[in-house]
C-alpha cells in the first residue's frame, strides 16, 4: 500500500468555478476545504496509537442521519463539480443532501456552463466508473437538479440508460482496445441522446474519433431504413455499409437501439457482414442480361 504526506492547506477560489488557489494551513482551514461534512473527520497520529477523532463540522451526526451538507452557503458556486460530487455521493451511499444544501445547489446549476470540458468529463467518468444502479441513480438526480440541461445542446436525461448500460456490457466484447469502460458507458450514454450526442461529447472534449463515433451512431439510429419492418437483407446492408461506421459505433448505436429489430440487424451487420462484398455486382448482372442503367445499380 502506499502513504500520502501532505501539509494541511487552505484555499480561495479567484472567481467561481475555477481551479483553486492553495497554500499552507492549520488543521481547521484544511478540514474546511472539504466538499461535504462527511469528509471532514480527521483521526491524529501518535507514537502510541491514534488520538480521538477530530469532528468541527458535525460530520458524525450527518453520517448517522445519512445526510450530505455543504459546509458553507458559497460552496456550489466556488466550485460547481460539487454538485455532481453530490449527486454520486448520495447514489453510492443511499444518502440524501439536506434541504439547505439541495437549495443551494439549485441555485448554483448554472455555474456549471463555466466549467472546461477536462472537469466535466472527469466527474462524468467517475460517474460511469461506479456500479450500473450508483450511475444511473446519480444521472436522474443530476436531471432533477437540471445539471444535464447544462450540458448539451438539448437537455440530457436519465431515462433508459439502465438499459443502455446493460445492452453494452452483453457487446463488451466487441469494443475496441484502448478504450477505458467508464469512456464507453459515458458515449453509450450520450449516443442515445441522437442528434445530441456529438454536441456533447465534443463539449466534454472527447477526441475528434471519439465524437465522430458519436456523430456515426447517432446517424445510424436515425436511419429510418434499419427500422423498416420487412426491409431486405440488400438494404440494411447497404445503409450500413454506407455511412462506413467504425466498430466502436456500431456497438454504440446497438447499445443505444430502443428497437429490438434496429439492434439485431447493427448486430448482425458487426458480426457476420461487415467487411463483405455482395456475391455478384453490376457487371455480372449485365452478363445475365439486364440492360445498363439505373435498375443496375439498384
Amino acid at each position: 500500500f502506499a502513504i500520502d504526506l501532505v501539509t494541511a492547506r487552505r484555499e480561495r477560489y479567484p472567481v467561481p468555478g475555477a481551479l483553486p488557489l492553495v497554500e499552507p494551513g492549520t488543521l481547521d482551514d484544511d478540514l474546511a476545504r472539504r466538499d461535504f461534512t462527511i469528509n471532514t473527520l480527521a483521526l491524529p497520529l501518535r507514537a502510541d496509537g491514534f488520538g480521538p477523532v477530530v469532528d468541527r463540522h458535525g460530520a458524525r451526526d450527518d453520517l448517522a442521519a445519512g445526510r450530505v451538507r455543504v459546509l458553507h452557503p458559497r460552496s456550489f458556486t466556488d466550485d460547481p463539480t460539487r454538485i455532481l460530487r453530490a449527486a454520486r455521493t448520495e447514489a453510492r451511499l443511499g444518502f440524501r443532501t439536506d434541504a439547505a444544501t439541495e437549495a443551494l445547489a439549485r441555485a448554483a446549476v448554472a455555474a456549471l456552463a463555466a466549467l472546461t470540458a477536462a472537469r466535466w468529463r472527469g466527474e462524468l467518468k467517475r460517474l460511469f466508473a461506479e456500479t450500473d444502479g450508483v450511475a444511473v441513480a446519480a444521472l436522474s438526480r443530476l436531471e432533477d437538479l437540471g445539471a444535464l440541461a447544462v450540458l448539451g445542446p438539448w437537455p440530457l436525461r436519465a431515462h433508459g440508460t439502465a438499459a443502455v448500460l446493460a445492452r453494452l456490457a452483453d457487446r463488451r466484447r466487441r469494443l475496441p482496445g484502448g478504450l477505458d469502460d467508464p469512456t464507453a458507458r459515458l458515449m453509450a450514454w450520450l449516443t442515445a441522446h441522437g442528434p445530441a450526442a456529438a454536441p456533447a461529447g465534443a463539449r466534454l472534449g472527447l477526441t475528434a474519433r471519439r465524437v465522430d463515433d458519436l456523430s456515426a451512431a447517432a446517424a445510424l439510429l436515425g436511419d429510418a431504413r434499419l427500422a423498416e419492418t420487412d426491409a431486405a437483407p440488400s438494404t440494411v446492408w447497404g445503409a450500413i455499409a454506407g455511412a462506413r461506421p467504425s466498430a466502436l459505433a456500431l456497438v454504440l448505436a446497438a447499445a443505444a437501439a430502443a428497437d429490438a429489430a434496429v439492434r439485431d440487424r447493427l448486430d448482425r451487420y458487426a458480426v457476420d457482414w461487415a467487411g463483405r462484398a455482395p456475391p455478384l455486382d453490376g457487371d455480372d448482372l449485365v452478363a445475365l442480361g439486364m440492360p445498363p442503367g439505373p435498375t443496375v445499380g439498384a
